[in-house]
């Protein structure tokens, strides 16, 4: 990852923060910078006149949902098109934005802290499938066929054929990118019913991680791109209760979920190329 994302992560949490301090942050890399401002001018956010400068888009926006700029902007580069069926990579990054949006409409229904680092905890949840399709191409994309064809998830599908889960690779990956333990939790255990609902949990932040687990769930239910399979399954009445507190919640927060996704169009429309 470029150093901006830590050193904007840094800041964001920076009650002092200024908004030239985290213009000129962004600013340092320009490639970045200009990939946040094609974002920032995208129908999602809608800045009246636009905006041709970080400054600009920092104070419309505010700090924090301009960090999530710098996120997806960053992880966006790294994407690599040349894929096909069963594992499309436009597909896996409308996944992993929609889960992104997803748990950060749930973390301010919720209203907890820190919806910029929820954000991006789901925005790269399953980073791990990158790291193995990037390692190991035909490997995982042999895992995503057997996902299909017995119409199982991604995960029960590393476990069948014996290759390490997507999770634990993830993890890896965003331990060496030294990201905050929240991020990192929730990459690990985005998938852990166990964890999730342990009378003393082992989690430094299981309700966030819990609303990555169920904004993942609800956004396969409303098949919003796909991460590799097919197969919708339902989050556990326990996990949805200890997150949200009781389940008449739920329904609610998928018309809220439902209706963030409808926007998320523009966003891709800015990071991804046409297809053709």
């Amino acid at each position: 990852m470029p150093s901006v994302v830590e050193d904007t992560l840094r800041v964001t949490n920076d009650p002092n923060a200024s908004i030239g301090k985290i213009s000129d942050i962004i600013s340092q890399d320009m490639s970045l910078a200009t990939r946040v401002l094609r974002l920032a001018n995208s129908g999602y956010y809608a800045i009246p006149g636009g905006a041709t400068s970080i400054e600009r888009a920092v104070t419309v926006l505010g700090i924090d949902n301009v960090a999530q700029l710098v996120y997806t902007a960053a992880v966006f580069s790294h994407y690599d098109l040349a894929s096909r069926e069963p594992f499309s990579i436009r597909e896996f990054w409308k996944h992993s934005l929609g889960v992104a949006m997803a748990s950060e409409t749930i973390a301010r229904e919720l209203g907890l802290k820190d919806p910029s680092l929820i954000f991006l905890s789901g925005l790269i949840h399953d980073i791990g499938k990158l790291v193995h399709f990037q390692l190991a191409k035909e490997e995982f994309m042999g895992i995503c066929e057997y996902a299909k064809t017995e119409r199982i998830t991604v995960l029960e599908s590393e476990n069948a054929l014996g290759h390490p889960g997507h999770d634990a690779l993830g993890y890896e990956l965003v331990r060496q990118w030294r990201m905050p333990l929240m991020i990192k939790e929730a990459v690990l255990h985005h998938h852990d019913i166990t964890a999730l609902t342990a009378t003393t949990s082992t989690l430094a932040y299981p309700q966030h991680v819990g609303v990555v687990h169920l904004a993942n769930l609800i956004v396969h239910s409303l098949k919003f791109g796909s991460s590799g399979h097919e197969i919708v399954r339902n989050p556990s009445v326990e996990v949805v209760k200890r997150v949200l507190g009781n389940d008449r919640v739920l329904v609610h927060l998928i018309k809220s979920v439902k209706r963030t996704l409808e926007k998320v169009e523009p966003v891709l429309g800015a990071m991804l190329p046409a297809e053709t």
